[in-house]
């Protein structure tokens, strides 16, 4: 028998993208690629509602169990989707009035006080480097402007080193540093700076 079976700890950067003020999101040679990305690939955003393209999806994203997917549709979560005739060859999660995220009490947090999260993000590796993710992002953060949020968040590993950079480059800066801990079946929470 392991520690890890009474005792688990993780650390995440929580990154947070300012949607406040007109600044665009891109520097002009990376609008400009982004709409070339536009006409490119096709995306789509996938709610509840959206039932026919969940099996296709299903069929995608086989890392998430489907009743996590269903339960995340079904509490208001959607995903914009971007695809490639009809192949979904990116994702990214996006979580306003419910978060599913491994502290209740730091999301309720930042949701009061204006945020939205960003989660679970994948992008198929022969399409990773052409700026999908970016695309995805910035559909995030056009809807979110337009329900008036204040900034999105994310929760990055400090090993995912990629994560960390190409969230950088878009904008996003750290807030808090969040420790999770359990231990003997429960979980503790603390952030810092």
């Amino acid at each position: 028998m392991g520690i890890d079976k009474y005792f688990k700890y993780e650390r995440f950067y929580l990154d947070e993208l300012s949607l406040e003020g007109n600044r665009e999101m891109f520097p002009p040679v990376l609008a400009r690629m982004q709409e070339r990305l536009r006409r490119r690939f096709q995306i789509e955003w996938l709610t509840k509602d959206s039932s026919d393209n969940l099996q296709s999806y299903l069929l995608y994203r086989r890392d998430i169990p489907e009743q996590k997917i269903r339960m995340w549709l079904n509490n208001g979560c959607t995903t914009v989707v971007a695809l490639e005739k009809g192949e979904v060859i990116g994702d990214c999660w996006l979580g306003i009035d419910f978060m599913p995220f491994p502290a209740q009490a730091v999301a309720e947090m930042l949701r009061e006080q204006g945020y939205a999260y960003s989660f679970k993000a994948y992008v198929v590796p022969r399409y990773r480097s052409l700026g999908i993710f970016p695309l995805l992002i910035d559909e995030q953060v056009k809807y979110l402007r337009m329900k008036g949020m204040k900034a999105l968040f994310a929760a990055v590993s400090p090993d995912n080193k990629v994560s960390r950079q190409s969230g950088k480059n878009m904008g996003f800066k750290r807030i808090y540093t969040l420790h999770l801990l359990n231990i003997m079946g429960r979980d503790y929470a603390k952030i810092t700076r």
